[in-house]
């Protein structure tokens, strides 16, 4: 099973199923259609935008508390920090999810806050978080802090079933009541969306990833 038409490439994980999907999700319709599709506790009013940025795998570095997300997207003036995680919310996801998701809230909320103009090698963000970063690190900063007026948003994508036709799903009311076990004080909840693999399958664009996910899936 591989990604390619020659079939030479197989992907493996979280890593290869969130390559597979944003390769897939090449123009702005499709990344468009993508968002439409998540669950949000409160939905964001998505703009139609020509251009948009998909950062993936960018490192904040683990030693400042930044984290590292699966992917960033920068769509109009919205950033969307994604998480995947090739585990269920209805199995319990690990603590370490929880603590990654903070940290990435802690960034967001310091980004759209951040009077910062110019970044150099050593920048601070906030009074509390400072970076140490190489080109690559100032380079997807200095995207995320180019709309003055940005807003923060987070996807969780799961191994689950979106279960009701309701306005918020069965599988984001069940992430919901975890977080507020594991982040008590977090106010992420009305920034945050689900999407599960399942959905993703359903979008007509995705026909590769949908063999990506089985692949990766399967017992």
């Amino acid at each position: 099973m591989g990604f390619t038409k020659s079939n030479y490439l197989t992907l493996h994980g979280e890593n290869g199923i969130t390559f597979s999907l944003f390769t897939e999700l090449d123009d702005s319709t499709k990344i468009h259609n993508f968002l439409d599709n998540v669950k949000w506790n409160v939905k964001p009013k998505l703009p139609v935008v020509k251009d948009f940025q998909v950062h993936l795998f960018p490192g904040f570095g683990k030693k400042y508390g930044a984290g590292e997300p699966d992917a960033i997207i920068i769509y109009g003036e919205y950033i969307f920090f994604v998480e995947v995680e090739t585990g269920s919310v209805n199995k319990k996801l690990p603590k370490n999810f929880f603590k990654q998701l903070d940290s990435f809230h802690s960034l967001g909320k310091d980004i759209v806050s951040s009077t910062q103009k110019k970044i150099v090698k050593n920048f601070f963000l906030s009074k509390n978080k400072k970076f140490k970063g190489k080109y690559r690190t100032r380079k997807v900063i200095q995207e995320l802090l180019k709309d003055p007026n940005a807003k923060d948003y987070y996807i969780v994508i799961t191994d689950d079933h979106v279960g009701t036709k309701g306005t918020l799903s069965y599988s984001l009311d069940k992430l919901n009541n975890q977080i507020n076990i594991n982040l008590p004080k977090s106010i992420i909840r009305d920034k945050l969306g689900w999407i599960g693999f399942p959905s993703i399958n359903k979008l007509k664009a995705n026909n590769k990833t949908k063999e990506v996910i089985q692949f990766n899936l399967k017992k």
